[in-house]
């Protein structure tokens, strides 16, 4: 476990480094202790409601971003070197010129 540990917490703090990874906490409702019916009462008088202190909860997001395969393709593929233009040979035609005499 720990040969596996080590290399991941690596890579976490390279890409936390070069701002792959973002961090931020956000504070949510708790909706998972509203607790409704008998209670699990089955003879008697209803017990109160039950209450929880904190209604509340702080949750840790963290985004990864990665990019895509065409994305990573075209950074790994080779730029073209400095091509020097040939001059043009023989030049015919209009040479360029749009309107009036040459």
């Amino acid at each position: 476990m720990k040969k596996i540990l080590l290399p991941f917490g690596c890579l976490i703090i390279i890409a936390a480094m070069a701002g792959c990874v973002r961090t931020y906490t956000t504070v949510m409702d708790r909706v998972d202790v509203e607790v409704a019916g008998n209670q699990g009462v089955i003879y008697g008088p209803k017990p109160e409601a039950y209450t929880v202190e904190n209604s509340t909860r702080e949750i840790l997001n963290v985004d990864i971003e990665l990019p895509m395969p065409r994305e990573v393709k075209a950074a790994l593929k080779p730029k073209p070197s400095g091509q020097q233009s040939t001059p043009d040979r023989d030049v015919t035609g209009n040479a360029g010129v749009v309107s009036g005499t040459e």
